[in-house]
């Protein structure tokens, strides 16, 4: 089945946690993405293969590698810091993401989505946090104005926003400084 012209075919025996490792490795060159995808997502594969799928050429691989429960850190960084904002939303959450990456994403994300993943972290570092807040993005600047655990400072400076929709967020925030709040009293 492994030679199948049938991609399903395939994609099955990819998804098999008792198929043999060397039938598995072949694998990862198949010309079809659904059968290297379930391949990313079969609990038995080896780490070379891990590795090789992680850096696939197509995104929705390098999506399903970044949700496996297992991954070396420095392949965890390269997901969270990938061109494709899929493969990004989708490491987001993986829970050994670091401090380290998780900032330097937040500093630099502009995708909506990547920010709702990462909005959605309730362990987000102060520092990831902060660097929502100073972002120059909209939406990071939102995300980081209804997270309840941003840094009171940083809540304060996003009194001053320029977008309703932040000020909104913060409005609603109950970590909010008092001060903040009544600024945002006298928004018109």
């Amino acid at each position: 089945l492994a030679k199948s012209a049938d991609y399903e075919a395939r994609a099955a025996v990819a998804g098999n946690p008792s198929a043999p490792p060397d039938l598995l490795a072949a694998l990862t060159s198949d010309t079809d993405s659904d059968v290297r995808v379930a391949l990313a997502a079969n609990p038995g594969i080896d780490d070379a293969t891990v590795r090789r799928l992680a850096h696939d050429d197509d995104d929705d691989v390098r999506a399903a590698i970044a949700t496996r429960s297992s991954l070396p850190p420095e392949l965890l960084a390269a997901l969270i810091a990938d061109s494709d904002w899929e493969v990004r939303r989708a490491a987001v959450p993986h829970p050994a993401a670091t401090t380290a990456s998780l900032s330097t994403l937040a500093a630099g994300e502009t995708d909506r989505d990547v920010l709702k993943a990462l909005a959605l972290r309730q362990d987000l570092h102060v520092d990831v946090l902060r660097a929502l807040g100073q972002s120059r993005d909209r939406d990071a600047k939102r995300t980081a104005a209804a997270h309840p655990n941003t840094p009171a400072d940083v809540l304060s400076s996003l009194a001053d926003d320029y977008h309703s929709d932040t000020r909104s967020q913060l409005a609603a925030n109950p970590s909010t400084p008092g001060s903040a709040l009544l600024k945002l009293a006298q928004d018109s």
